[in-house]
């Protein structure tokens, strides 16, 4: 089975440090076969949730925007990348926008109580990029991505990190760190092959 990945940059700056780094990523899960829809957020209008509930009954959200068509790709896909760059300690606004419009995935799963859309063991990679270098950063968006991962039955994740990038591609100047990310890419794609660098288990 080739598996399907959707791989997602966040930076609002292009070319972005962070978006390279996915960039290595996606090479390394075409390298094992697997088919890879990559987009940037800032292709899409996401408006903020406005807690309306209005998705208790259906698991649909009420706005008229783009989240929607995302949604159903972050369902459909079975392995999922996420790359963004740190401002003021966490995600940058425009990934932040996308998980808080998620509570469709959790109303899916935690008040209609329905079955999981896909029952193979989804993995995703996090890869992380700032300017200065301070773990709390990381914990803090990986917090985050905790409680979305469990609401999207997201098994386990890898968080890459690379601080000291100030200016645009900057991260060329790490050329250890672009292999990790190949090489998380095609872990990622493996059926029964786990992250052999730090693995994060979700649990409930």
């Amino acid at each position: 089975m080739i598996s399907s990945v959707l791989a997602i940059t966040s930076s609002p700056r292009h070319p972005s440090n962070s978006e390279t780094l996915l960039d290595y990523a996606v090479e390394g899960c075409r390298e094992t076969g697997a088919s890879v829809e990559k987009i940037r957020l800032t292709d899409f209008m996401i408006r903020p949730c406005i807690g309306c509930n209005g998705c208790h009954k259906t698991t649909r959200c009420v706005l008229s925007d783009d989240y929607q068509m995302l949604h159903d790709k972050l369902q459909n896909a079975n392995h999922l990348i996420f790359a963004m760059p740190v401002y003021f300690g966490s995600m940058c606004a425009q990934l932040k926008c996308l998980i808080d419009r998620g509570q469709t995935f959790w109303v899916d799963k935690y008040i209609l109580k329905n079955k999981p859309a896909q029952s193979i063991h989804r993995k995703a990679l996090l890869l992380i990029t700032s300017d200065h270098d301070n773990v709390a950063y990381v914990k803090n968006i990986e917090e985050i991505f905790r409680y979305y991962f469990l609401s999207l039955n997201i098994k386990e994740h890898q968080t890459i990190y690379q601080p000291h990038l100030e200016n645009k591609q900057d991260i060329l100047n790490y050329p250890e760190t672009l292999e990790r990310c190949r090489i998380a890419g095609k872990q990622l794609c493996v059926k029964n092959l786990g992250f052999q660098c730090k693995v994060s288990p979700t649990s409930e």
